[in-house]
């Protein structure tokens, strides 16, 4: 593939990126949305695990692993979800079909080096209660997202220590809508209030791999996303609108520097990983990974909500591939890669002191393609729910489709 092909690629798909729409969850009320990038394909289908690196495919989580890259790689990442949701006995379903990223990662002689987009969070719901004896309706809704433009660099410190950082410009915009009539007047009330947001933070990284025996490998992962900040610059309007005849009218800006809420800075989420894998090489490999989730300095003063809480969570990891016969010439079923992982995870969000938590397990493939390039296909299956009887819950199914595609730059071709 040409660089100037695949920059044209990167370009139109970012702009549809940064426009859709990637969740219809009630959950992606809380904080900047529903966290949608768990990790690209081919490590998202093994339970999130961040341990497992090599010389073509890169783990968009895990700097390190452009250190190991041999040859320039291009991802795109596409995902169709359904979700169920229910609440005692009334239930309701949706579909979206979304871009999950796109990055180039190139070797060089000391280092590798990525850059790249992801829609890092999404916000997509619409929540309605009827008061049948006020006689009245309230609706709640909420669009947009923060994206992620990103920068990663990879070096190998020695032969079995590798070294990684990356660091994300963070941008979006959430809008958020309240409605509320009252049976007999003929105005309905609007109240929306939107946030551009925007700001930094990092990601560092360590890989050890250790050669024990003859061909097995012991892997070590640690990385550190540590808290920043955000700056969000809010907006908040007024108005009415004719339920009979759409009219809008009694438009108003709220003043909000009097309450110092045009601009504030939020926390980010912070976010320490510990990772083991063992494995045989070009044949299989299973590894586990916690992660220490720390949600706790997130305080959004411009969007109050009384029966929410943040504070810290965690994740646990598991999962590992296998190849049958990495070399067959004969059989393309044996060069497939068999992938599969279990995610459990608390998020450290507590809706009215309650946990709300989320499970999912994977199964999936990557289907070599020509010159090292591979197609990544993972099934997931999840559930995202209050531990509270008859309270909210969410089951979710998502298929995804990773394309890893590769080309040799700095491989000088010789003919004779």
């Amino acid at each position: 593939m040409k660089i100037k092909n695949f920059f044209l690629l990167f370009v139109a798909t970012s702009l549809n990126l940064f426009s859709q729409n990637s969740t219809s969850s009630p959950f992606s009320f809380i904080g900047f949305g529903e966290n949608i990038f768990k990790g690209n394909a081919i490590n998202r289908v093994m339970g999130g695990l961040d341990v497992f690196t090599d010389s073509i495919n890169i783990n968009l989580n895990n700097p390190t692993s452009y250190a190991k890259l041999k040859v320039t790689s291009y991802a795109l990442g596409l995902n169709l979800s359904a979700k169920d949701f229910k609440k005692n006995s009334v239930s309701e379903k949706s579909k979206t079909a979304s871009v999950d990223y796109i990055s180039v990662a190139i070797p060089t002689k000391f280092f590798g080096f990525g850059f790249g987009l992801i829609p890092s969070t999404s916000v997509g719901y619409r929540l309605e209660y009827n008061d049948p004896v006020a006689k009245s309706l309230s609706q709640f809704s909420g669009t947009g997202g923060i994206n992620q433009a990103f920068f990663s660099v990879g070096f190998n410190m020695t032969r079995f220590l590798s070294l990684g950082a990356t660091v994300n410009y963070n941008f979006g915009n959430i809008t958020n809508l309240i409605y509320d009539y009252t049976d007999g007047i003929d105005f309905g009330t609007y109240l929306q209030n939107s946030s551009d947001y925007s700001g930094l933070n990092y990601t560092i990284a360590s890989n050890l791999n250790f050669l024990i025996f003859k061909d097995y490998i012991l892997k070590f992962h640690l990385s550190a996303t540590p808290k920043n900040t955000i700056s969000s610059n809010n907006k908040r309007v007024f108005y009415t609108q004719s339920v009979s005849n759409q009219v809008i009218s009694d438009f108003r800006d709220v003043d909000l520097k009097k309450n110092g809420l045009d601009k504030i800075n939020l926390s980010t989420f912070g976010k320490s990983e510990f990772g083991i894998g063992l494995g045989k090489k070009n044949k299989w490999s299973i590894g586990a990974q916690y992660s220490k989730l720390d949600l706790s300095g997130y305080r959004n003063q411009f969007l109050r909500y009384n029966n929410l809480f943040y504070s810290k969570g965690s994740k646990f990891s598991f999962g590992g591939f296998y190849i049958p016969n990495f070399l067959s010439l004969t059989n393309y079923w044996n060069r497939v890669v068999y992938r599969a992982g279990i995610r459990i995870e608390n998020t450290g969000v507590k809706i009215n002191n309650y946990n709300l938590n989320e499970n999912s397990i994977s199964v999936g493939i990557s289907a070599p393609m020509a010159i090292y390039s591979k197609a990544n296909l993972a099934f997931e299956l999840g559930r995202r729910y209050i531990d509270k009887p008859n309270a909210l819950s969410e089951s979710f199914w998502s298929i995804r489709l990773g394309l890893s595609l590769t080309d040799i730059w700095f491989v000088k071709r010789k003919f004779n």
